[in-house]
């Protein structure tokens, strides 16, 4: 993809200077990608990603600025926009753009289809990855049981 004065894209920013030579092109990019990975407001427009766990308790060594897909955007056109998104994942890889997806490498994995590792998780929600490693190590029923007393499971 070309872009600047003889591509498909050229961009001019109201009362400044600068020729798109790439830089104005990267900036526009740049600054979409930004506005979809922000802490939302009582009134944003959108909310595709919400906070990962860790950034949302200020927990864990890392994920405390990653995004996650927000799973109650599932209507026609939220789906229309995540696919834009990743659209817009594949331009910057082609243009080496470097846009600011602010997502785990657990995003990243689904979308390569790679397994999560549990450095996935904690990197993600500490929390979980916590939880889980106490359910592992669950010798019997009773200590299961134990684990799970005052826990309820909501979808």
């Amino acid at each position: 993809m070309r872009h600047g004065e003889g591509g498909p894209f050229a961009f001019k920013f109201a009362g400044e200077d600068g020729i798109d030579a790439g830089g104005l092109f990267n900036e526009v990019f740049n600054l979409a990608v930004e506005d979809l990975f922000q802490t939302p407001k009582a009134n944003s427009v959108l909310c595709l990603f919400h906070e990962c766990p860790n950034m949302r308790t200020k927990s864990g060594d890392s994920g405390t600025d990653k995004f996650l897909p927000n799973p109650s955007m599932i209507a026609p056109l939220h789906i229309s926009m995540f696919e834009f998104v990743g659209k817009l994942i594949g331009l910057s890889m082609r243009i080496g753009g470097n846009f600011p997806f602010d997502l785990p490498s657990l995003v990243y994995k689904a979308l390569c289809g790679e397994l999560p590792t549990r450095q996935d998780v904690l990197e993600t929600d500490e929390k979980t990855y916590g939880f889980l490693c106490k359910l592992e190590k669950c010798k019997d029923e009773k200590e299961f049981n134990n684990l799970w007393r005052g826990l309820r499971y909501v979808m």
